[in-house]
């Protein structure tokens, strides 16, 4: 019989990576040991680490993943050396399509047949179930996952522990319906990391893996329940749905009853969704569910692409609404793909409950017709948007970033509307770039922002478009125009047309020069040492560029600082 192994993952909980204090009580290194591997699988030397921090919070916490070729390298800053945690399991249950499940399950001579068995029959926190590397478990009921560990013995789902081959791969065979209208559906549970999987819904109208939900909707007699602790890293979540009207999501976290607390999507692969790629979504009272908050919620280091190939508008590469708060979604790389369209990432809310303190940060977007980044409803929802590079190569129906909030989304509760846009850099093929549809003073923050627009129309292709003049507090941003002439640069409904030759006495501090940077053509947004941009942003409380650079003082404009020494 094997010996176990120990099952490494990545968990911020245990990395604070503070961009606004970085603040280190102390480091220790505690030991090194080295263990033996299942067959042709040797891991020496693991250094296991504790760091411990003082005044931790989700907010200045930066997970850190292993590269394994699903996720583009963003920056620096998205890259720093990963910290993993390491869990020796207290017992391994094998899953093996060769399996039976009368076995104990207990080794790989004797693996049990289906997820679904090991599901029902795994109890003992710090279990491991190991699905079978090369094994295609073809799935025609969803897969609950509702038994929870503690926070030193997670329960542990993965599947590529074990075998040769491709990763374990769960798979549809044909459109679901309520009550198994999900591959895998993390009900009821805490405690549970789901990992190294390919999730295939295989075209079908079916949902890929969905935590919490709709009560004996996702899977049979799930009760969504004070989910928390989950973490889901490191899969393949693909093809689910297809171009007809379903709405079909490919990662679901929504609460139903009860609040939710920190799960954790990384590192993942999104391809194909029909409507949503990865989304947060609380339940709202209207359609049954008693409204409740998904609080640390972090979505980091994920590729997504392919979604809204049934072109609905709502759809979303990454999302979240409602009352979702303290959320930070980083590091994540969103392309529109060649079969999916709609809006990369959004925010949206309602009178059951609006998005507060989200941190959107050093995320790289690339779309071909849709925004890369919008703000819909309102409900006083408040974030702060900071060091993106998002490109819409034609943004002539909407913009790059578009706010659209309704008109009486900019208060509740008490609360007023709040979004921050600092040191991004944002570039349009053609059409809008920046478009602000808010009615009410003072919602807006932007300051430090490069804005390049590349089409070619004298009255049209503006950097910036506002409803209201006083809407928007800007200033110290760069706006490109490579055409020459004078040209349009902002619109605003106060002062009407603004070009090149009056722009200052709109923003008197904007930077209306060639930017200097590496190579536009190769997206290389970096700053040239010859940079107009260097040393010209005003000081705002953001420490790092995307590259993990710290800003000088003062700051250069955009996403990317030079760095100076």
């Amino acid at each position: 019989m094997d010996s176990a192994k120990n099952i490494k993952f990545y968990d911020f909980r245990y990395l604070n990576y503070s961009f606004l204090g970085m603040k280190i009580a102390f480091i220790i290194i505690v030991m090194i040991y080295t263990t033996c591997y299942f067959r042709h699988c040797l891991y020496a030397g693991i250094i296991n680490m504790l760091l411990l921090f003082s005044s931790c919070s989700l907010l200045d916490q930066s997970i850190q993943v292993e590269d394994n070729g699903l996720n583009p390298i963003i920056g620096a800053a998205c890259q720093e050396t990963p910290v993993p945690t390491t869990i020796t399991p207290t017992k391994i249950y094998y899953v093996s399509t060769s399996g039976n499940d009368q076995n104990t399950g207990l080794s790989p001579s004797q693996a049990w047949k289906t997820p679904h068995h090991a599901a029902q029959t795994v109890t003992q926190p710090g279990s491991l179930i190991a699905l079978k590397r090369g094994d295609i478990f073809i799935e025609t009921q969803a897969l609950r996952i509702f038994r929870s560990g503690t926070q030193e013995s997670p329960i542990i789902w993965d599947g590529n522990y074990w075998g040769d081959g491709e990763k374990a791969v769960l798979r549809a065979a044909a459109d679901r319906t309520a009550p198994n209208l999900a591959i895998v559906n993390i009900s009821g549970a805490s405690h549970v990391i789901f990992q190294n999987t390919t999730i295939d819904g295989s075209g079908y109208n079916v949902f890929g893996l969905v935590v919490g939900g709709t009560d004996s909707y996702y899977s049979p007699d799930a009760i969504q329940s004070m989910e928390n602790n989950i973490i889901v890293q490191n899969n393949h979540i693909l093809n689910c749905g297809d171009q007809n009207d379903d709405y079909v999501i490919a990662a679901l976290i929504q609460t139903w009853n009860t609040d939710m607390s920190d799960i954790h999507f990384i590192n993942n692969h999104v391809d194909g969704a029909s409507n949503h790629g990865i989304t947060a979504y609380c339940g709202r009272a209207v359609h049954g569910a008693t409204p409740s908050t998904l609080t640390d919620l972090y979505i980091g280091h994920n590729y997504v692409t392919n979604f809204g190939v049934n072109g609905q508008d709502r759809a979303t590469g990454i999302s979240m609404s409602q009352s979702v708060h303290n959320a930070v979604v980083e590091c994540n790389r969103v392309q529109q793909g060649d079969r999916g369209n709609q809006t990369a990432m959004g925010l949206a809310g309602n009178e059951d409950g609006t998005p507060q303190n989200a941190h959107i940060r050093y995320n790289e977007v690339h779309m071909k017709n849709y925004p890369a980044f919008s703000i819909q409803n309102g409900y006083a929802p408040s974030a702060k948007v900071y060091g993106n590079f998002f490109y819409t190569e034609n943004a002539n129906s909407k913009a790059v970033i578009w706010l659209m909030i309704a008109g009486n989304g900019y208060s509740h509760n008490g609360s007023k509307a709040s979004f921050q846009f600092f040191h991004n850099t944002l570039m349009a093929g053609q059409g809008n770039v920046y478009m602000d549809d808010t009615t009410t003073p003072g919602v807006n923050t932007f300051k430090n922002n490069l804005l390049i627009n590349l089409g070619t129309q004298t009255n049209g292709d503006s950097c910036m478009v506002v409803n209201l003049g006083t809407s928007t507090n800007h200033s110290n941003n760069a706006c490109f125009r490579p055409t020459t002439g004078n040209v349009l640069y902002a619109i605003d409904a106060d002062s009407g047309y603004i070009y090149r030759d009056n722009i200052h006495s709109w923003e008197p501090s904007m930077v209306i020069e060639n930017p200097d940077i590496v190579d536009i053509d190769q997206f290389d947004m970096n700053l040239n040492p010859t940079s107009p941009l260097i040393g010209m942003g005003a000081i705002v409380d953001i420490q790092r560029d995307i590259n993990g650079t710290l800003f000088n003082n003062p700051p250069s404009i955009g996403a990317y600082e030079y760095p100076t020494q």
